[in-house]
């Protein structure tokens, strides 16, 4: 009778065990997962980041571009002001033009300063995002 319960227990303890290591090995491969998509949202962070520093980075050349042809143009402008007293008529001509293409320069700047804008706020937008998803998962 004892052999008997002493078997009987001894089967039980075993299913227990067998049950918490089938536990654990679930919890183990849980784990693997999460660990897998936290990697994968990290690296998709960092390439985000990458992204909108390069596009930062355009931003910021496109903008020392502008002042460049600002500061060409403001002295071009001194330029033909010192022209003006010899040849008024062509003076008059290439002032025109100039500021035609001025205007159409700095329409192009503002254009691209536009979009660089929103396309630095839209990543910075989605790399809160991922930043946030990666909190939650941890």
């Amino acid at each position: 009778r004892n052999l008997l319960e002493s078997q009987r227990t001894s089967k039980m303890g075993n299913s227990q065990t067998r049950l918490d290591q089938e536990q654990e090995a679930r919890h183990g491969r849980e784990l693997t997962q999460l660990r897998s998509v936290i990697a994968a949202e990290e690296e998709e962070v960092k390439r985000e980041r990458e992204y909108r520093e390069t596009a930062e980075g355009e931003l910021n050349s496109v903008m020392d571009e502008r002042s460049e042809l600002e500061e060409h143009i403001a002295l071009a402008v001194k330029a033909l002001e010192d022209l003006k007293e010899e040849h008024q008529e062509e003076i008059q001509q290439l002032e025109s033009r100039l500021t035609a293409e001025l205007d159409e320069e700095r329409e192009k700047n503002e254009i691209l300063t536009k979009a660089n804008r929103e396309q630095a706020r839209r990543l910075h937008h989605i790399l809160e995002i991922f930043e946030k998803k990666t909190k939650d998962i941890q």
